[in-house]
């Protein structure tokens, strides 16, 4: 299937969409990395804070409020999951960043960023259909 196919296909797709339903997604997740700018050991970490599930490489700090939790790596890089808002990933990172700079590590907060974003629609005025993509991408 070529592109100017595939353009008619979304076009065709558009023109069948009733113009009276809307959808209303809710968000249920994000995925957002900070860059703490120093190294971590994460020895310290297991043994001096609370709520940590110890692995070697990676570990693994969790949250009440905001309900998130942090993957924590040595190179000073922290992976904040489960925030359903901008605002509380934002609070629920700079209390892991806090939790650190208590422990003793030189935190500075950088590099703060949307990656990933989960939502959910509970009714989609849209039918998708991925047959096409299959087609699509095998050629």
């Amino acid at each position: 299937m070529d592109e100017s196919a595939l353009e008619k296909y979304f076009d065709k797709l558009l023109a069948n969409v009733s113009t009276g339903l809307t959808a209303s997604p809710s968000n249920h997740g994000s995925v957002r990395p900070v860059t703490l700018g120093c190294g971590l050991d994460l020895d310290l970490i297991a043994r001096k804070a609370w709520n940590v599930q110890y692995n070697p490489k990676v570990q693994k700090l969790t949250l009440r409020d905001p309900q998130t939790t942090a993957v924590i790596y040595t190179s000073g890089n922290i992976v904040c999951t489960g925030a359903t808002s901008e605002q509380d990933s934002r609070v629920a990172t700079r209390r892991f960043a806090r939790i650190l700079q208590k422990l003793g590590f030189p935190v500075s907060f950088l590099d703060f960023k949307i990656q990933n974003v989960v939502a959910r629609c509970s009714s989609f005025p849209v039918i998708i259909r991925l047959v096409w993509s299959l087609d699509y991408h095998r050629s």
